[in-house]
């Protein structure tokens, strides 16, 4: 269990699911495979994309739903023209600086689900 939770982990922090030293994305651009063991991070049947963006629309909604609990509990002067825009900003800066850790975990998602797959035994 503890692997697995590791396994995770490395994903989210954009490195490789199976070496831990290969990075999945070099600047903006996300690489087809890891530079150091060659395993591939994106197969397209698998639906790594799904995961990924159900997972930052979740993470945004519960922090957005949280925000404006807050707001109304200690702000209550606030408009809600003045919520909704500012809402509407963090959940667009959350939703694209959190794109990469997601997608990070899904790729270590399917490489525990479906296992690894290197260049030679594709």
């Amino acid at each position: 269990m503890r692997d697995k939770t590791k396994t995770l982990w490395t994903g989210f922090r954009l490195r490789c699911p199976n070496c831990t030293s290969g990075r999945i994305f070099s600047g903006l651009r996300m690489n087809k495979m890891c530079q150091n063991c060659g395993v591939y991070f994106e197969r397209p049947a698998e639906g790594d994309f799904l995961v990924t963006i159900v997972m930052v629309y979740a993470t945004t909604a519960v922090l957005i739903a949280g925000l404006v609990f807050l707001i109304n509990m200690y702000l209550p002067h606030v408009s809600v023209a003045a919520q909704m825009i500012f809402c509407l900003v963090f959940g667009l800066a959350l939703s694209l600086a959190s794109h990469r850790h997601w997608k990070g975990f899904s790729i270590a998602l399917i490489h525990l689900t479906f296992g690894l797959q290197c260049p030679d035994n594709s």
